[in-house]
């Protein structure tokens, strides 16, 4: 907790407008807290190097996902780490490739085949415009863009990209060749289903037994940790135990001269990137740009959504805005040593928390893991089967989607979260990751827009045991029948909605009290017709209908009530006279926190047009 305190009042108290005030701010809170505790260190070293063997397998396999040699996904994995130990304020993100921001990579990589640039050229190139976004972003203020993109959204684009990463995976898994695997997910999978004759056994048998391996340890790793904690530790190093076996057996099959062939990852280079600037001319400029923006949208969205979930499981604070600053300079610096696009895993930031990291500092740890395989391992890599890799990825990413129980969640929350959800699924799964990633941020804009245009409009009854009012369309109380309507808007009410609201307590009105039969109004006040009456028995129907249906959806209780259905009964039975009488119209304002002009206009409205109304009754 002193951390916490200490990283509070360090940020209140200097100003953060100028550019250098931002990065010295987050360099002297990291470093502090990095060594506010010695005794942490052990922890952080043993939380730091599970990372740095989990990232090996995962740097190898992402880089293939990026359409660049293997060695670019350690070098990503690499710098990350301990440039986050300075700027970054997250005792728990691990900085490094991911699955998303790779396939994005690729895209873009796949995008300019033909153009004379190398691959390696462009993703370093993406990685680099992409941190001065970043920075950009950070320094004017324009970060808060990102807030309007909503978590629902993000389940919606997060599972999507992963049905097409999976979806990319299956060439390499079944051997497949001439597919392209930065095509939209249908795509993929019609190519897929084309070619699937041209399928080799070798690579099927080494793909399935890794997804199958790596399912026996994951789930043995979890029943055993039950019992004892370090059995959790078989789970972490899943992939590189799947990785250790597999390419011992590809090694002794290559070496053994067998007639079993497989496609393995090939030559790994050894050693480290030599330092340079990121070769960008004014044509890679005008044709990455686009890209970079999208990248940086994703990059800060993973980030900081993975940060503050870490954050909030062990109650400390992190500073989203500094979380952003750190992002971009890693992205900056790390293309200069051979890095594409990089941002926190959700994966491995979750073992480094539940593996005991306390500071930022285990990234040091992760990083020296990393560079000793750079150094010595490469030759190692050589026979690893892309079966295998292909297998490694797919799990990885399959826990990233989203079930569709969580969608039935959001539906009980509110029908346009779920909407949204499954919106940028599709958009991303029909039409690609770029397009669904700004489908995504459209969604959300539109979702704020509808929420604002059709709030809810809840009928308030009090139950029998209790004097407390509560909505009928959640809860067991009967519809009232004393005359006095009590509503409640579940928003401001401004002109972008003030006349559904207008028309929705209008109809809830007219739906629970007794009906003006034959009565013609006159001027503006509220027409009643003798045409009017079947329309409104209409009317009444949809209403009770949409309450008991609500009702029995939200099942707050888990159980439905037996008296749902009688109530239902009695009340499609009454006749337009069992109906009260209108006395009076309660409206409760407590989920109103804006009321504007037309607002008020419309609440006038209500009062006029309810008062002619009860005049005929």
């Amino acid at each position: 907790m002193e951390d916490i305190k200490i990283q509070k009042i360090s940020k209140k108290n200097l100003v953060m407008s100028h550019p250098f005030n931002m990065v010295a701010s987050t360099y002297f809170i990291s470093i502090k807290n990095t060594f506010h505790d010695f005794k942490g260190l052990l922890r952080d070293l043993i939380a730091g190097a599970t990372v740095g063997i989990m990232v090996i397998p995962q740097g190898i396999a992402y880089a293939t996902l990026a359409q660049l040699p293997p060695e670019y996904g350690l070098y990503t994995a690499f710098l990350g780490p301990i440039l986050y130990t300075i700027f970054g304020t997250s005792k728990d993100i691990s900085l490094g490739p991911t699955a998303v921001i790779s396939l994005l990579t690729g895209q873009a990589v796949a995008s300019m085949s033909g153009s004379g640039f190398r691959p390696e050229t462009i993703a370093i190139a993406l990685a680099f415009l992409s941190g001065i976004i970043n920075l950009f972003m950070r320094i004017v203020n324009l970060t808060i863009i990102i807030e309007f993109i909503s978590i629902p959204v993000i389940i919606g684009f997060t599972s999507g990209s992963s049905v097409s990463i999976i979806a990319g995976q299956l060439p390499s898994l079944m051997g497949i060749k001439g597919v392209k695997t930065t095509d939209p997910t249908i795509n993929i999978l019609i190519s897929v289903f084309r070619k699937i004759k041209t399928a080799r056994y070798q690579d099927i048998i080494f793909g399935v037994s890794t997804l199958i391996f790596l399912l026996i340890l994951k789930k043995t790793s979890s029943t055993l940790a039950k019992k004892n904690k370090r059995y959790y530790y078989i789970g972490v190093v899943k992939n590189a135990l799947a990785i250790i076996l597999f390419t011992s057996i590809s090694y002794g099959l290559a070496k053994s001269k067998s007639s079993y062939v497989l496609s393995v990852v090939g030559t790994v280079k050894s050693g480290f990137y030599s330092p340079r600037l990121p070769e960008i001319s004014s044509e890679l400029f005008s044709k990455l740009i686009v890209k970079a923006i999208t990248v940086t949208v994703v990059v800060i969205l993973e980030h900081v959504a993975i940060a503050k979930a870490l954050a909030r499981i062990d109650h400390y604070e992190i500073n989203s805005n500094s979380e952003v600053l750190s992002q971009g300079i890693v992205n900056v610096i790390s293309s200069f040593f051979g890095a594409y696009a990089s941002t926190g895993s959700f994966s491995r930031s979750s073992v480094n928390r539940t593996s005991g990291s306390q500071t930022p500092f285990n990234g040091v740890w992760t990083t020296v893991v990393v560079a000793i395989s750079i150094l010595f391992l490469s030759k190692a890599f050589f026979y690893i089967p892309r079966a295998t890799m292909s297998g490694i990825i797919m799990l990885s990413v399959f826990e990233l989607i989203s079930s569709p129980k969580s969608v039935i969640n959001l539906w009980k929350i509110g029908p346009i979260d779920s909407i949204s959800t499954v919106v940028a699924f599709l958009a991303t799964f029909f039409f690609g990751v770029e397009i669904g990633i700004y489908s995504a941020a459209g969604v959300s804009v539109l979702s704020v827009v509808l929420k604002s245009a059709l709030p809810k409009i809840s009928l308030l009854s009090d139950s029998k045991s209790s004097k407390v009012y509560t909505d009928v369309s959640i809860f067991d109380v009967s519809i009232p029948s004393s005359g006095i309507v009590v509503i409640r808007p579940e928003d401001s009410i401004i002109f972008l909605n003030a006349s559904h609201i207008k028309h929705k307590i209008t109809d809830i009105v007219s739906s629970i009290t007794v009906y003006p039969e034959n009565v013609e109004s006159e001027g503006n006040g509220f027409f009643i017709s003798s045409n009017s009456f079947e329309s409104f028995k209409k009317k009444r129907l949809e209403y009770l209908n949409t309450i008991f249906r609500h009702r029995k959806f939200y099942n707050i209780n888990k159980t439905i009530n037996n008296n749902d259905d009688s109530r239902y009964n009695d009340e499609l039975n009454k006749k337009n006279e069992d109906l009260p009488i209108l006395k009076a119209l309660v409206v409760d304002m407590s989920a109103v926190s804006t009321i504007d002009a037309t607002g008020i206009q419309a609440l006038i409205d209500v009062k006029e047009e309810l008062a002619d109304y009860s005049k005929k009754q």
